[in-house]
């Protein structure tokens, strides 16, 4: 039995998608990449927040990819800080969602 034209052309357009930038497409960065970035981001943004205190600290950030698209990564960041201002001492969380791509990183989301 042959192969239907109609087959061969529908098999030949689902081993191409990925490769012309369709459905089956993935981002041209890697998700540690876009992990880092997102992580380097949300660092310096948390710094930049709390930066006028009297005394401050930020722990690393953690991060773990929610979902993956044909254009990039959504990652969620969260990073543990403490600052005291006078004598007020408070322990906080700083998390967030980014949009990271090879040319992008940008904040969609703030918990």
């Amino acid at each position: 039995m042959k192969p239907s034209k109609v087959s061969l052309v529908l098999s030949l357009v689902f081993l191409t998608t990925g490769c012309l930038g369709g459905v089956l497409a993935s981002p041209d960065i890697s998700a540690d990449e876009a992990k880092a970035r997102a992580e380097a981001d949300h660092d310096e943004l948390t710094r930049r927040y709390i930066d006028h205190y009297d005394s401050y600290g930020v722990y690393q950030p953690s991060s773990e990819v929610i979902n993956v698209t044909h254009s990039g990564y959504y990652i969620h960041v969260t990073q543990e800080y403490y600052y005291t201002n006078g004598e007020l001492e408070t322990d906080s969380v700083n998390e967030a969602t980014y949009f990271v791509n090879e040319t992008t990183t940008r904040r969609v989301s703030q918990s």
